[in-house]
């Protein structure tokens, strides 16, 4: 981490579970 610590770690754009992380935690519906 300290080797590069200005390269942050790449996120997955899709995640296998994003679903389920979203049901945890519902967000409120935008305006």
């Amino acid at each position: 981490m300290a080797a590069r610590p200005l390269a942050p770690a790449p996120r997955p754009a899709r995640h296998p579970h994003g679903r389920r992380l979203r049901r945890s935690h519902p967000l409120p519906p935008p305006p």
